[in-house]
């Protein structure tokens, strides 16, 4: 029991490291008993190495060059070698859904964020889980639409998941799941 005592308290520990670390913008403004965290990270022991035998320590992150967010975490060095030192499985906060991926003309778009993010892990040696290619929101509602033309109920070409689709411009259940199945 204790040996799980010590692994849950570091495990805790990485995760406030982290989650101040990622909320309050940046591993090298952040002030932990008069060091930057960055300065810290090597004082922690590898999380994924801890966990190894039981399960992949994640982290959900997001490109800064596709939000234009300096405060993400792909792209910035300090967060990058945070999450090289911690985690052993990426996943993308929004990257991979429909909104960004998705075209009417080719059905699917790789998103140049979501390219950034795999080109890391890969150089990185971190799998990248795929979150999440279908999203009930998030997504151009021409994939719903016939010829790819979806029509809000007041009749206007819309490219707003909010809006509520015409009855008469969406396809068929069949066609839909091709679409679907094209797209992943």
């Amino acid at each position: 029991m204790r040996k799980w005592t010590k692994k849950l308290s570091l495990f805790l520990a990485g995760a406030m490291l982290v989650e101040t670390a990622f909320t309050w913008g940046g591993a090298m403004e952040v002030k932990a008993n008069g060091q930057t965290t960055i300065e810290k990270i090597n004082e922690y022991e590898d999380l994924a190495e801890i966990y190894k035998d039981y399960f992949k320590v994640g982290v959900a992150c997001e490109a800064i060059n596709h939000w234009g967010d300096k405060r993400k975490e792909i792209g910035n060095k300090d967060k990058e070698a945070l999450m090289s030192h911690c985690f052993n499985s990426l996943t993308c906060g929004n990257e991979m859904k429909p909104a960004y991926n998705f075209s009417p003309e080719t059905i699917f778009r790789i998103n140049p964020a979501a390219n950034e993010m795999m080109t890391w892990c890969k150089e990185n040696n971190m799998p990248m889980r795929g979150h999440t290619l279908l999203w009930h929101s998030q997504v151009d509602p021409s994939i719903f639409a016939k010829d790819f033309k979806a029509y809000n109920t007041k009749g206007l070409v819309t490219k707003s998941d909010r809006d509520e689709l015409k009855e008469d411009c969406l396809v068929s259940r069949d066609e839909l799941l091709k679409r679907l199945k094209d797209y992943i």
